[in-house]
């Protein structure tokens, strides 16, 4: 089964990230895009962050900040994510912060269950 990783692309509204969307950015491991510079084309990604052109108003906005689920405790594997509830353990909760494991996982097993009920 392959893994996909959702491309994730922060605007900004510069040539250069503040210090505030470069920790945003990078914790959510996005690609950075100048929005001044951005054209009618559309870049194919599965998030968008930042300053976002109106060329991207039907891409979803990834929404790190709606949850308790940050990139910095884990990261997102299909419409799912991956929690660190403690050194080695993981939790692997839904869109609405439901938790699919009963007992902690460690995070191999937590990303399978994951990709396991992650439709293609």
């Amino acid at each position: 089964m392959k893994i996909k990783i959702p491309v994730i692309l922060f605007f900004t509204a510069g040539m250069v990230p503040t210090e505030e969307e470069l920790a945003a950015g990078l914790a959510a491991r996005a690609k950075f895009r100048n929005a001044s510079l951005h054209d009618d084309k559309l870049e194919e990604c599965d998030f968008v962050m930042g300053e976002v052109p109106d060329t991207y108003d039907e891409v979803p906005r990834y929404a790190a900040g709606e949850s308790s689920i940050t990139p910095q405790s884990g990261e997102q594997v299909g419409a799912f994510f991956l929690h660190q509830v403690a050194r080695g353990e993981w939790s692997v909760l839904d869109e609405d912060g439901e938790q699919l494991n009963e007992e902690p996982l460690n995070k191999a097993d937590a990303r399978a269950l994951a990709l396991a009920n992650t439709e293609d």
